[in-house]
């Protein structure tokens, strides 16, 4: 199975103590999973993968996995598919 992970998101605060936002880039992507289970197969889980790096583009890819760890793979590729061109995340002062 996928490793756990934390997720988290949080507040940034400047010398003075006032909280700033952490912005990231505009570029945002999107994975879709839709999964089920087709009875009667050796293999039941489907499991159906809609990705996007970059929404304004549209779906780069569409796949039908068979096995949890095809589906992780997948999610870990997508991920650092997005961190790929990160630039450091940007603070903005409130």
């Amino acid at each position: 199975m996928c490793e756990s992970a934390t997720v988290s998101s949080h507040l940034v605060s400047d010398a003075g103590g006032v909280g700033a936002r952490v912005m990231g880039r505009d570029r945002a992507g999107l994975l879709i999973i839709r999964a089920w289970v087709e009875e009667g197969s050796s293999e039941p889980l489907r499991a159906q993968v809609r990705v996007s790096s970059d929404v304004s583009a549209g779906f780069e890819r569409e796949l039908t996995l068979v096995r949890v760890d095809d589906v992780c793979a997948t999610l870990k590729e997508w991920l650092a598919d997005i961190l790929r061109d990160a630039e450091p995340p940007q603070v903005i002062s409130q």
